[in-house]
Order: structure tokens, then C-alpha cells, then sequence
């Protein structure tokens, strides 16, 4: 058997922490069904920050091996790498936030000081304005710490091109916080918008590259990505699955 090169060797490293982002989110869902689930998702949670930073290490390190028309592919592993850390991030500050009195080992780990936490910058993708307002209203908006000021400067540091100059015109004061947040609100967290685009890519998703392994796999995981994003919108994506088959062939 031959030895695998660099690019094989990373990707298969690379692969494993996704999976062990993914499980670890995927958890999120266990935690109402028992104490004891609840802690094992803290625990794991716990880790995610190395098991993060350590993906993206790999990553970055795969992006300067592969060629040009493969970056697609990668960057959709990104993504759902992402989302995954962030819903399990926000997931985690939630359950400590609702009970400070928490006697877990993992506390001191999950409730870092809010100038000590990165926020991902929002330049204007629809469909990452889910996964960034979870953590940010976590972290921010419902921090009672913090004055409407201080937020507002949270706010527009995490914010770029569109987005950004949507709010840039208004002075940052206490008053002018809410309102800055509601227009935020009122372009991004659009439901029908954001379902709409993951249905157009489930409807457009090709194959460029007939009978290679890598072209099935970027149309399974965009095709699994925007179902996954239409059920959490709440649409009963369960029982499409005739049509959803169908659209796939």
C-alpha cells in the first residue's frame, strides 16, 4: 500500500475533528432528555475551543496544498465546521448563563469574560446571520453587565460591508442600540429569505465533475448542509422525502 501524501494525511485529520465538532453539536439536541446527558455535552463542550483551533490549523494548511477549482469543496467543510462550533459555543454560554450556581469543572471554561471571546465578523451572507445572532445575543445582547453603549460597540465591531452600513450612520448611544440591532434584525433574520436560498441551493446543486469522489461528496454535504438549514427553520423536512429523492437523482 502506498503511503498516503501530505494532502491525504491532513484531510484525514481534518475530517476527524469535523466529526468531533459535529458530534459534539449534535448533542446540543440531548441535553433536555437527562442531567446526565446534559453534563456530558458540557464536558465535551468543554474541549471544543482546542479541537476547533486545531481544525483550522489543518485547514489552513489544506487550503495552501489544493488547487484552485477544490476550493469549494473545502470551504463548505469550513462552514459546517463553523456553524458547528458557534451553536455548541452558544449552547454552552446559554446552560451557564440560566444557572451561575453550576458546580461543573468545565465552568471557569465556559464563562470567559465577554473581552476575552471572539465574534465572528457578519459581512452579509443570509445564511450566517443564524449561527452569528445565536452567539452574539448570547454573549452580548442578553448580557445584563453590559450597557446599551457597550453593546452597540460589540455590535459594530463584528459587523462589515453591508451590515455594517446599514447601522453606521446612527451615533453610538444608549438609545440608538436597539434600533441599530432591530434594522439588523429586520434585513437578516428573514425566514422566508433564508428559506429560499437554501432551497434554491438544494434545487441548483450540480456535479462538475462526472464520476469524481469529491464532486459526490460536495453535492451530498450541500445538499445534507441546506436540508439540515430548511429543518431548523422549522419546515417539517421529514416528510419531503419523496421529493427531496427525487431533486437529489
Amino acid at each position: 500500500m502506498a503511503v498516503p501524501d501530505k494532502l491525504t494525511r491532513l484531510t484525514l485529520c481534518r475530517n476527524g475533528l469535523l466529526n468531533s465538532l459535529l458530534e459534539t453539536a449534535g448533542a446540543v439536541y440531548t441535553i433536555d432528555q437527562s442531567a446526565d446527558l446534559k453534563l456530558v455535552f458540557m464536558a465535551r463542550a468543554s474541549e471544543i475551543d482546542d479541537t476547533y483551533t486545531e481544525f483550522k490549523t489543518l485547514h489552513n494548511q489544506i487550503i495552501g496544498l489544493i488547487e484552485e477549482e477544490a476550493f469549494d469543496t473545502h470551504d463548505a467543510i469550513r462552514r459546517k465546521a463553523e456553524v458547528a462550533y458557534f451553536r455548541t459555543k452558544a449552547t454552552l454560554h446559554k446552560i451557564t448563563s440560566s444557572n451561575p450556581d453550576t458546580q461543573d469543572p468545565v465552568k471557569s471554561v465556559v464563562s470567559p469574560k465577554l473581552n476575552k471571546i471572539t465574534i465572528p465578523i457578519i459581512a452579509g451572507n443570509y445564511k450566517s446571520w443564524p449561527s452569528f445572532y445565536d452567539l452574539y445575543r448570547s454573549l452580548v445582547h442578553d448580557n445584563d453587565t453590559l450597557s446599551d453603549v457597550a453593546k452597540y460597540q460589540y455590535l459594530v465591531t463584528s459587523l462589515s460591508e453591508e451590515p455594517l452600513h446599514l447601522i453606521k450612520g446612527l451615533p453610538m448611544t444608549d438609545a440608538n442600540y436597539s434600533i441599530a440591532f432591530d434594522t439588523l434584525k429586520k434585513r437578516y433574520q428573514n425566514k422566508r429569505h433564508l428559506a429560499t436560498l437554501y432551497y434554491n441551493e438544494i434545487q441548483c446543486v450540480t456535479i462538475k465533475q462526472e464520476g469524481s469522489s469529491k464532486a459526490y461528496r460536495l453535492l451530498i454535504d450541500t445538499f445534507s448542509e441546506n436540508v439540515e438549514g430548511l429543518k431548523t427553520l422549522g419546515f417539517p423536512v421529514e416528510s419531503w422525502d419523496f421529493m427531496l429523492f427525487n431533486i437529489l437523482l
